[in-house]
């Protein structure tokens, strides 16, 4: 499921300010309950980003197995976990990459770095969502099993 599913309210304001932040050479910060779709709407503000596991590619840069340089755009899942996050981010700010993260908490440790934060709230106040991502959820699970099951 790689497509933000937008039918509530609240996920029709983050999904146009994700689009808005496309067009933006800003950081943001997309921050929620694990499972709101927070992925998938860092890939509405740059399809064509990598995307890393935060901590693994913090560790990726350290060992030198990565070059900052190689990046301009780039989607970091649960930064919260990295050590260091201010460090970490004003090393990405110096080689002038476009950071988008996600993060299940908006932390006072990231500082004024995020100029657009995005908050997704979790699916029990998004019901509008949730008739509309099970039917693809069952989609995705009748291709897989090669069935055609209605639920």
């Amino acid at each position: 499921m790689d497509e933000f599913i937008a039918q509530s309210v609240a996920s029709k304001n983050a999904l146009n300010m994700a689009t808005l932040a496309s067009t933006l050479p800003v950081a943001v910060l997309i921050f929620g309950e694990v499972g709101v779709g927070k992925k998938s709407l860092a890939h509405v503000v740059s399809h064509d980003a990598i995307s890393y596991d935060a901590l693994e590619f913090q560790d990726m840069v350290h060992e030198g197995s990565v070059k900052l340089e190689d990046f301009e755009i780039l989607i970091l899942s649960d930064i919260d976990r990295v050590n260091n996050i201010k460090q970490f981010i004003e090393k990405l700010e110096k080689y002038h990459i476009k950071l988008i993260a996600t993060a299940t908490q908006e932390k006072e440790s990231f500082g004024e770095k995020f100029a657009v934060r995005i908050d997704l709230l979790p699916l029990s106040q998004r019901e509008e969502d949730l008739e509309i991502l099970s039917q693809s959820y069952l989609q995705v699970a009748n291709s897989l099993f090669g069935t055609d099951t209605k639920i």
